[in-house]
């Protein structure tokens, strides 16, 4: 260990305290130590680098990136607002020959089950139409009263159309707008002849007259359903063309 007396005239770096003669480390940066038992002692003193501080970058988007983003989502938004109302009134008017559909297959359950006439009913037309299971000869009037086993209201069907008044025939209890399940033979039964009925059909239709999607509905005498297209308006195209 180099004791002071033997540093003098040498110079030491404060962080290594090396000797080194004072005749070969000398210039800037070297400073002499203020202690009185280090006379002629000097120290190097290095500067310290100039601190870095990080490149903070901030995340989130520019005014330009904004406009962008928001341009290309109303182009997609105008561009699908038309196929999606082409979607919704297709739905619409499956929905409605569903709840036909369904209304039949329940009557003519629920008239096995019971062993008694069990009735459907389409009244009204356009936009303001229902549909209603009633026991007995007799249909209901579902747009006034509630039957007693089922009905579909106006609202329930979304705005679909009936074009026409239901034609089947004179084929219920309660005129051409009813159809009667005899339990039975679970065929129709024609209360104006009483004989088995000969069924009939309806058509319904989409909401708007801009799209005007339409299905027939046919009802045979054996209380079958089935769709198919008409001439008139835009057609369904997994229904075949009707006859």
């Amino acid at each position: 260990m180099v004791s002071p007396g033997a540093l003098h005239g040498v110079l030491v770096h404060e962080s290594n305290p090396t000797a080194c003669p004072v005749s070969r480390c000398s210039g800037a940066g070297f400073s002499v130590a203020s202690n009185p038992l280090w006379t002629g002692v000097i120290f190097m003193r290095f500067p310290l680098p100039a601190r870095q501080w990080p490149i903070v970058r901030h995340s989130g988007f520019t005014v330009v990136e904004l406009m962008v983003t928001i341009l290309v989502s109303a182009v997609l938004v105008a561009l699908a607002a038309p196929l999606y109302k082409e979607v919704r009134e297709r739905s619409i008017v499956r929905g409605a020959t569903g709840d036909l559909i369904a209304a039949f297959q329940q009557a003519k359950l629920e008239a096995a089950k019971r062993n008694d006439y069990v009735t459907v009913s389409v009244h009204g037309s356009g936009s303001a139409w229902c549909i209603g299971v009633q026991t007995g000869a007799t249909g209901c009037d579902c747009l006034a009263t509630t039957c007693t086993v089922t009905q579909v209201n106006a609202d329930s069907l979304n705005g679909a159309r009936l074009l026409a008044a239901a034609d089947f025939n004179d084929t219920g209890g309660g005129g051409s707008t009813d159809v009667t399940i005899d339990p039975r033979l679970g065929m129709i039964r024609d209360f104006a002849t009483g004989t088995l009925g000969t069924g009939g059909s309806l058509v319904l239709a989409s909401p708007s007259t801009a799209w005007d999607f339409r299905v027939q509905f046919n009802l045979s005498s054996a209380a079958q359903t089935n769709l198919c297209s008409p001439s008139a308006g835009r057609p369904l195209t997994e229904y075949a063309k009707c006859p």
